[in-house]
């Protein structure tokens, strides 16, 4: 859905809902989330179709530590 955002900046959630074939609801929930840890701001106002979601970044790096055999957490991969 980032890739998608990024490549054809939808002018409303229900934009992006139609670029990702995703049922509105669950879009905006996803979005909220994203707007909850800085990945995007809505920008616009009005009713919540109307909101602008757009990147608030270039690219994003994710970091997800995976759970050793002992139940510890590996520093980094083999």
């Amino acid at each position: 859905m980032l890739e998608t955002i990024a490549e054809h900046e939808p002018e409303s959630i229900r934009e992006a809902a139609d670029l990702v074939d995703r049922d509105y609801k669950q879009v905006h929930r996803d979005l909220s989330e994203l707007e909850d840890i800085g990945v995007l701001e809505f920008d616009g106002g009005g009713s919540e179709q109307a909101k602008t979601p757009p990147l608030g970044y270039d690219g994003i790096e994710i970091d997800i530590p995976f759970a050793d055999s002992s139940g510890g957490v590996d520093a980094a991969a083999p």
